[in-house]
């Protein structure tokens, strides 16, 4: 069998072929069936804790509770929540946002970053204050 083309044809023996090229078609834009809502903002809330002698504000980062081998006598806000019985950080801000937690004894500065303290003596001191102990 042989192909011949003639004009922008090619015919293969008896049969005549053409390759024609695809038409190009316009897609058209979908119609919007949807509302676009705007964007709400998040909310952090009880993440804001007051150190004393701070002026500002620190942020706690939502961590889970960290439970040492060994209560330390400074604890940061992950140690202080699983000392307090408490799942995460967030859920230790707003005990301390309610009034259920001790606040914050101290803070320090920790890889350029401010970090809340609380030491163990003043957290069982409001332990006991809170159910009438001490």
């Amino acid at each position: 069998m042989n192909i011949v083309k003639v004009g922008d044809a090619y015919k293969l023996g008896s049969d005549e072929v053409r390759f024609v090229s695809p038409k190009r078609v316009r897609r058209s834009q979908p119609e919007a069936t949807f509302s676009i809502h705007p964007a709400q903002k998040r909310t952090r809330g009880a993440q804001l804790v007051q150190p004393p002698s701070h002026s500002v504000p620190v942020h706690v980062p939502n961590r889970p509770a960290r439970f040492p081998p060994l209560w330390p006598e400074e604890m940061t806000a992950e140690t202080a929540a699983a000392f307090m019985n408490f799942a995460t950080t967030r859920q230790l801000c707003q005990a301390i946002a309610r009034g259920e937690a001790a606040p914050p004894t101290s803070y320090r500065h920790s890889g350029g970053r401010i970090e809340c303290l609380w030491h163990i003596i003043e957290i069982r001191k409001f332990a006991a204050q809170r159910h009438g102990s001490g």
